[in-house]
């Protein structure tokens, strides 16, 4: 029995050996496959890093247009206002300008009516 069990354990011993190569094959390709993916990993994040980084550029010109469209709003709204005021006040003064122009012509009709009146009362005089 002892004969038994030592050829048993030899033969198991032979199919043992003969599948190390095979595994050690399995464990070189399982390494390079790891220090692949170790590579990709260093890659990928390289271009994480890298996608990361146009990303804050972008958002940093993002907010620079935001705020240059935000403070050249107000700047057309200032000078809209400032326009307006100007306006009003050209309105104003071409306004008085009509007016004393009005009562200066309202001043030469009575003026003219009553050297009318003049007239007309020495024709009838």
């Amino acid at each position: 029995m002892d004969l038994r069990h030592e050829q048993v354990a030899q033969q198991e011993n032979g199919r043992i050996e003969g599948r190390i190569p095979e595994e050690a094959a399995e464990v070189a390709t399982l390494k390079e496959t790891v220090l692949q993916l170790e590579e990709d990993n260093k890659t990928q994040r390289f271009e994480l890093a890298v996608a990361r980084n146009h990303l804050m550029q972008w958002e940093n010109s993002y907010y620079a247009l935001y705020n240059l469209l935000e403070r050249t709003t107000q700047e057309a709204q200032q000078e809209v206002l400032n326009l307006e005021r100007r306006l009003a006040e050209m309105y104003k003064l071409e306004n008085a300008r009509l007016h004393g122009i009005i009562v200066q012509q309202l001043f030469r009709i009575n003026h003219l009516e009553e050297l009318l009146e003049q007239a007309r009362g020495g024709f009838i005089a």
